[in-house]
This record gives structure tokens, C-alpha cells and sequence, in this order.
């Protein structure tokens, strides 16, 4: 697929290469990421699995790649990450995280807001027959 300067998040697929924009900054605290756009002010919080996502969005590999890694690092179903990787990062583009990508926050400041994505899903449903999108939350999941 050619790729364009400024795609839809929805239109990226598995041989998309994630990488943030020059303008976002990145850090960890307790296992959780904390990203910051000095271009719109705007601030993400992720959970430990958005985190690690985000970790490969340095331009190096293909969102087919960074699921075949986490498969192999997690002993999970590479289909079934790829397509939850695929998910989170489309959920990166709509923040307008990615460079190559318009995100839905292009045309106002992104406001600060948590989001948390439950990859632990991933591990039930390789158990289970019928496969759940992933899930955005507003707030950490109780264990």
C-alpha cells in the first residue's frame, strides 16, 4: 500500500510504521506512560500494554512486526496481538501522536485525558472463540 503524507487513522494497516511526532515527548512512572505534545499542549496516560506499544513507535518496524515480538515475548497468538496492536495504534493516529497520520485532535488542543488500554483481554480470548475489540478505558481496570 502507498503510503500517503497525512493518512486516516483508519485507513493504516499492518505495514503501517509507527513513529511518534518530533513534537511528542515520552516517559514512564510506575509502568505507565506518560505523553506529552508540546505542539498542542495536549497529555496522554497509558496503561503498561498501551506503554510498551508505544515503546515501537520509533520507526523501525511494521505494526506486523512489533506484534510478532510481543507474540514471542508473551507466548500470545501473533494474529490476535497484530490486530490489538493495530487498534492501539490507530488509537495513537486519532490523537494525533503519529507523524503521517491526521488524528481527529489535528483541528483543537488535545485536553489532558487518561487512556488504558486492557490488553489482558488478549490472553483470555486465546481461550476463548470469539475475539473482543479492545478496550479504551477511563479508568484503570479492578483486579
Amino acid at each position: 500500500m502507498k503510503r500517503t503524507e497525512n493518512e486516516h487513522p483508519e485507513s493504516l494497516d499492518a505495514g503501517f510504521i509507527p513513529r511518534s511526532r518530533d513534537t511528542v515527548v515520552a516517559t514512564e512512572a510506575d509502568g505507565e506512560g506518560i505523553i506529552y505534545d508540546d505542539a498542542t499542549g495536549g497529555m496522554q496516560r497509558l496503561n503498561p500494554t498501551a506503554t510498551l506499544i508505544w515503546s515501537y513507535c520509533d520507526g523501525s518496524l511494521t505494526i506486523t512486526e512489533i506484534a510478532a515480538e510481543l507474540a514471542a515475548a508473551y507466548n500470545g497468538d501473533a494474529a490476535v496481538i497484530e490486530g490489538d496492536v493495530l487498534q492501539v495504534v490507530r488509537e495513537f493516529g486519532r490523537l494525533s501522536l503519529l507523524q503521517g497520520v491526521t488524528g481527529e485532535s489535528d483541528a483543537e488542543p488535545v485536553q489532558p485525558n487518561d487512556y488504558y488500554y486492557d490488553l489482558s483481554a488478549v490472553v483470555a480470548q486465546q481461550e476463548s472463540s470469539e475475539h473482543e475489540k479492545p478496550r479504551f478505558l477511563t479508568e484503570p481496570p479492578t483486579t
